[in-house]
């Protein structure tokens, strides 16, 4: 690692002791292009490199889990996050815990997917205290649990997709306050509905849920559930699926197959005016000369209604993330291309943190199997950042 000239480690000391040693402070080096050593897991001081080389230079990110990819075998004691594949990563109300859902493998061999929890410290940007909250993946019918959100307005409420192998999916919450779990939604009550995808909070209503229905079957459409049933249908009928709703409702984004976009598939909304819903297949407008919001776009769960997606203009890619304005106007190119080291850079429900943190996973080509990290991009300061 380079030497520090000693004139930016009197600043650091100065900045250490105007703080106090609780206080946690980066000064940023010029950008080497990330060729220098990085400091994972959180650890404040020196970056050094950086993760997404080409990433936008108003944003520093932060390796949240600095897994170490170690694998395990029969009798070994998993230790998390080193190992543990991630997925679904999202803060809660009040951006003091993240949720995702994760697993780990034995001898090659995956476990199911369960939900975890951590504590997150929106000073030190770090996780602490990771908690397992379900164990029936494997058990009786469930394969798996997985697809996790949050309440928008609770702190405690817990939204998360029970996937079943032979009966159809259930979402189901864990509240915090009480420890105890519930069913919110159940297909096999809904005349309109069967299976279940990536379900989510429906504006700031904790009664009502958004979700896909119909996965793979060619009927792929998105439902809105407001505690009734039948669900309402919003969307064409079609692969439909991973539902963001926007803070007051009036839209709802989504992945379709249905889209005029010129590639696969990218994301379209659906928007809410004078008790009508119209599915708007053109998106944000031109995904090629507009970069405006692709595939996977997830609204922010704030007022700010900001959306992070996988860029448009680079079709059926895995490995750019871009932040666009509630409009689709493109605000920040996040991790530019993602360079050759990353791939499936996915956000997903509630991203946006207490102080405007934006949180994603990311998987390195080198690793494929034996798990990811989760990461943060935070505004970068001018010099000391407190």
């Amino acid at each position: 690692m380079k030497q520090r000239a000693p004139w930016m480690l009197a600043v650091m000391l100065v900045a250490f002791l105007l703080v106090g040693q609780s206080a946690a402070y980066v000064y940023e080096e010029v950008d080497t292009g990330g060729d220098d050593p990085v400091i994972k897991g959180g650890v404040r001081g020196w970056p050094g490199g950086d993760y997404f080389p080409n990433h936008d230079p108003d944003y520093i990110i932060v390796d949240l889990t600095d897994n170490d990819y170690r694998t395990y075998t029969a009798g070994d004691t998993p230790v998390f996050p080193h190992g543990y594949y991630m997925k679904y990563v999202c803060f809660n109300a009040d951006g003091t815990k993240v949720a995702m859902t994760t697993r780990t493998k034995f001898d090659g061999v995956s476990d199911p997917y369960e939900v975890w929890v951590c504590d997150y410290d929106g000073t030190t940007h770090m996780l602490s205290n990771a908690l397992q909250i379900t164990s029936t993946g494997g058990v009786g019918d469930v394969a798996e649990n997985g697809m996790c959100s949050w309440s928008r307005t609770d702190p405690d409420l817990l939204l998360f997709n029970e996937i079943h192998m032979t009966t159809a999916n259930l979402v189901k919450t864990y509240d915090f306050s009480t420890s105890s779990f519930s069913t919110l939604y159940d297909p096999a009550l809904d005349t309109n509905g069967f299976d279940v995808t990536n379900p989510g909070f429906y504006a700031q209503d904790d009664t009502k849920v958004i979700l896909g229905s119909g996965y793979n079957t060619g009927n792929d459409r998105i439902l809105l559930f407001d505690g009734t049933y039948p669900s309402s249908t919003i969307s064409s009928p079609d692969k439909n699926l991973d539902p963001s709703s926007s803070y007051d409702g009036t839209r709802v984004s989504y992945y379709s197959t249905n889209s005029a976009y010129p590639y696969p598939a990218g994301s379209i909304y659906t928007a809410y005016s004078g008790g009508v819903w119209t599915e708007q297949t053109s998106g944000w407008g031109d995904p090629v000369t507009g970069n405006v919001p692709g595939l996977w776009a997830f609204y922010s769960g704030e007022s700010d209604d900001r959306i992070l997606s996988l860029r448009s203009d680079l079709g059926w890619t895995s490995t750019a993330l871009a932040l666009y304005a509630s409009d689709g106007t493109l605000l920040s190119d996040l991790t530019g291309d993602g360079g050759t080291d990353f791939q499936w850079i996915y956000a997903n429900h509630n991203w946006e943190g207490p102080g405007g943190e934006i949180l994603f996973r990311a998987e390195e080509y080198s690793h494929p199997d034996y798990g990811n990290n989760v990461f943060l991009a935070l505004e970068r300061p001018s010099t000391v950042w407190v």
